[in-house]
C-alpha cells in the first residue's frame, strides 16, 4: 500500500524527470557523416583492374590521406571537396607518432599527408584525384583510410543520427567504429593491400551532457580503431615488400 508521503515523493520525482527531459531535449548532438566508400578507389571493370601492375620502387615514399563521405563534417572539422567523397585534412584522432611508426618500417623512405593545397579539386570522384595529388609530392604509394562510426542506445536499435542529450539516464550507449585502409600504387592504381580494425565502447549515456562529451566518445573510439589499424598495417607491410621484391627481380622494375 502506497503511503501519502511516498505518493507525493514519486509524483515529485516524476515531475522532475519530465522537466529534466524537456530541458535536455532542447540540446542534441548530430552524429558526423559516415565513411567513404573505398570501392570508389578501384576500377569498377574487372579486366582493367587485372591489367594494373605494381610500379612503385623500393624504398617507397608514401602519401597518406583520410577520406569520408561527401561533404563530411564533425563538430571540429569539415571535409574538403564534394562529389563521391571528401578529404579530411585536420587530424582529429591521428598523432605524429602514428606516422613515425610507418616511416620506421623497412623499405619506407618517407610518409607525408595530402593537404588541400596539393589536392586542389573541389569535385572528387575516384582515386585519380588523390593519385595526382600524391604524385605532386613525389609519392610512390598512397595510403587511403576512413572511419565508419555508429552510435546505438540499447542493442538492436538502428544507428542514431541525432542524440538528444541527457534523455537516456539509465541507458548504456554503444559506439562502434570500423577503420579501413587500402594501399595503392600512385602510378598505376594497383592495390597492394587492404586492412580493417574495429573498436567498441559502451559508456553510460547519462555522461553525454553536451556535444563535446559525445564527440569525445567518438574520437576516443576512432583513435582506438586507428591504433589497431596501424598494427594491422605493420603486419601486412612485410608481405607487400616481399611481393614487390619478387616482382622487381622477375621483371627488372
Amino acid at each position: 500500500m502506497i503511503t501519502r508521503n511516498a505518493y507525493r515523493l514519486s509524483t515529485l520525482l516524476l515531475a522532475l524527470a519530465i522537466i529534466a527531459a524537456s530541458i535536455a531535449g532542447c540540446a542534441s548532438y548530430a552524429v558526423p557523416g559516415g565513411a567513404a566508400d573505398l570501392s570508389l578507389f578501384a576500377d569498377r571493370e574487372i579486366r582493367p583492374a587485372y591489367q594494373r601492375r605494381p610500379e612503385s620502387p623500393l624504398p617507397a615514399r608514401i602519401a597518406s590521406v583520410r577520406v569520408q563521405e561527401s561533404e563530411y563534417w564533425s563538430p571540429h572539422t569539415r571535409g574538403h571537396g564534394s562529389g563521391n567523397y571528401s578529404v579530411v585534412t585536420v587530424r582529429e584522432v591521428e598523432k605524429d607518432g602514428d606516422f613515425k611508426r610507418i616511416s620506421a618500417l623497412p623499405e619506407v623512405a618517407s610518409i607525408a599527408p595530402l593537404n588541400r593545397l596539393v589536392i586542389g579539386h573541389e569535385v572528387l570522384k575516384t582515386d585519380v584525384e588523390l593519385r595526382k595529388a600524391a604524385a605532386t609530392l613525389g609519392a610512390d604509394m598512397l595510403m587511403i583510410y576512413t572511419f565508419d562510426t555508429e552510435f546505438h542506445v540499447d542493442d538492436g536499435m538502428r544507428p542514431l543520427t541525432v542524440i538528444s542529450l541527457g534523455l537516456f539516464p539509465t541507458k548504456v550507449a554503444t559506439v562502434n567504429t570500423t577503420a579501413s585502409v587500402l594501399l595503392m600504387d600512385v602510378r598505376s592504381g594497383y592495390i597492394y593491400a587492404t586492412g580493417e580494425a574495429t573498436a567498441r565502447r559502451r559508456p553510460l549515456a547519462n555522461a553525454w551532457t553536451d556535444d563535446d562529451a559525445v564527440d569525445a566518445s567518438r574520437q576516443d573510439n576512432e583513435r582506438e580503431a586507428f591504433v589497431k589499424l596501424l598494427g594491422d598495417f605493420e603486419r601486412i607491410w612485410p608481405q607487400v615488400v616481399t611481393e614487390r621484391r619478387q616482382t622487381m627481380a622477375a621483371t627488372g622494375r
